[in-house]
């Protein structure tokens, strides 16, 4: 199984895509030393107004973000809470965006090798016909699961002791 790397953050109030890089960027550069990952995320998706979807390049850059922001209070981070993703990984959320925006939706951010590509170059780089299967079956679990109670079924944990995605185990950080 591999590590996490994809979070999904409930915001406290609505942010455009510029005003999330920035915070992202301030974020990730307090917490995680440019020498240490130059490339702190390579994904961004905002499904709606409140709720972002970030994959960070490594899941030790995503554990030290996420400890930077159990150090800052809520009301700075304007963070409401975070969570790991039910999917991880740059492919596979670049691959899931592609299969559900809609025309005329605002698309995700992918960074490649440091530079910002559209979703269609992204999708030709990363996903080979066995994801794209794979693809195909997570979006019909989705769309047969209820998952409008996530926040109320979801087991707390610390940095360190979340267990690894795919256990079943849904995951808030309360800040």
């Amino acid at each position: 199984m591999a590590a996490a790397t994809t979070l999904i953050l409930k915001m406290t109030t609505s942010m455009r895509y510029p005003e999330l890089l920035a915070f992202l960027d301030r974020m990730c550069h307090l917490a995680v030393p440019p020498a240490v990952a130059p490339m702190a995320y390579d994904f961004v998706h905002m499904p709606w107004k409140k709720l972002v979807v970030v994959n960070f390049t490594s899941s030790e850059v995503l554990i030290r973000c996420i400890r930077f922001l159990h150090l800052v209070s809520e009301k700075d981070a304007g963070i409401k809470s975070l969570r790991l993703a039910q999917h991880q990984g740059l492919a596979l959320n670049v691959g899931l965006c592609s299969l559900r925006t809609r025309h005329g939706a605002q698309e995700p951010i992918v960074f490649l090798g440091g530079q910002q590509v559209s979703l269609a170059v992204a999708c030709n780089q990363l996903l080979p016909p066995s994801l794209i299967n794979k693809l195909l079956q997570a979006v019909d679990v989705d769309s047969n699961s209820n998952d409008s109670n996530a926040d109320s079924e979801s087991n707390s944990c610390t940095v360190d002791s979340c267990p690894a995605p795919g256990t079943g185990n849904r995951i808030i950080f309360d800040l």
